[in-house]
C-alpha cells in the first residue's frame, strides 16, 4: 500500500501508479496533536481554535476512516511504502507512522521526493508541497524507494515522541529539523500584504503566492481574524 500525507498526491499516486494507496492528510504541522487521539481535541470537528474549511477529505470522520484503513493494513501485514518530503506535514507524518509501526514486524519503505531540483533545462524547480508532482513525473521517484531501517523507524518513532511531548501550536521545519514555534510565526507574511482597505481574500491570496511554504489558507485566514481581533494590523 502506498502512504501519503498529501489528498491531491494520493489521487495522482493512484492514477500514475494504479496501487492501493492511503492519503491521510493529518495537517499534522499545525495545532493540538493530542486530536489523534482524542476528539475533544480536534480541529476536524470545527468546534476547537482552529477551523479549517470544509473539506470532505479532510473532515474528522474521513480521517478517522483512513486510520483505520492503515490499522487494518498493519493488522494483515501488508508492505507499506511512505512517499514523504522536508515539507512538515510529510515529515511528521512519516514520523507518526514510524510510530505507529513501533514493534510491528511489517515491512516498510520510503521515496522521499525532493522539493527542489534541477530541470533538463538546467533551471532550478521548486514545489510547496507533493500535490505539485504530476502522475508522468513518478517513474523518475521509484528509483529513489529503499527501505527504512530499524534505526531511522527509531529515531522517527524518538522525534515523534518528542512533537507530542511539547504540543506547540504550529511546527515549522528549518534547516532540517522540525521546531515547534508560536502560531503568530507567520503574521508577518500576512502584515505585509494587509492594507485597510483590502479584502482578507486578497491579503490571504498575495500571501499563499509570495511566501508558498505550505501553510493552508485556512490557517491564514484564521490567523488574519485573530490579529483583526486583536488590533494588531495597525
Amino acid at each position: 500500500m502506498e502512504i501519503t500525507f498529501n489528498s491531491s498526491f494520493a489521487d495522482t499516486l493512484q492514477r500514475g501508479l494504479h496501487l492501493a494507496t492511503l492519503g491521510l492528510p493529518l495537517q499534522l504541522q499545525l495545532g493540538d496533536l493530542r486530536r489523534l487521539n482524542d476528539p475533544e481535541n480536534a480541529f476536524w470537528t470545527r468546534q476547537a481554535t482552529y477551523q479549517p474549511v470544509d473539506d470532505p477529505d479532510t473532515t474528522y470522520p474521513r480521517v478517522l476512516a483512513q486510520i483505520a484503513r492503515l490499522r487494518t493494513a498493519v493488522a494483515a501485514n501488508e508492505p507499506l511504502r511512505v512517499w514523504w518530503s522536508d515539507q512538515p506535514d510529510d515529515r511528521l507524518g512519516m514520523m507518526w507512522l514510524c510510530a505507529v509501526l513501533q514493534g510491528v514486524a511489517i515491512p516498510l519503505t520510503q521515496i522521499r521526493v525532493p522539493l527542489m531540483q534541477p530541470t533538463p533545462e538546467g533551471n532550478r524547480q521548486e514545489r510547496t508541497d507533493l500535490s505539485e508532482v504530476a502522475p508522468g513525473e513518478l517513474a523518475t521517484y521509484l528509483s529513489l524507494d529503499c527501505p527504512m531501517t530499524d534505526g531511522q523507524r527509531q529515531a522517527a518513532t524518538y522525534g515523534w515522541r518528542s512533537q507530542l511531548a511539547a504540543n506547540a501550536e504550529l511546527r515549522v521545519n528549518l534547516n532540517g529539523h522540525i521546531l515547534g514555534v508560536p502560531a503568530n510565526f507567520y503574521d508577518d507574511f500576512l502584515k505585509t500584504q494587509w492594507s485597510p482597505t483590502a479584502e482578507a481574500t486578497a491579503v490571504i491570496g498575495e500571501t499563499l503566492g509570495r511566501f508558498p511554504v505550505g501553510v493552508p489558507e485556512w490557517w491564514y485566514r484564521y490567523r488574519l481574524a485573530t490579529l483583526r481581533q486583536a488590533g494588531g494590523l495597525a
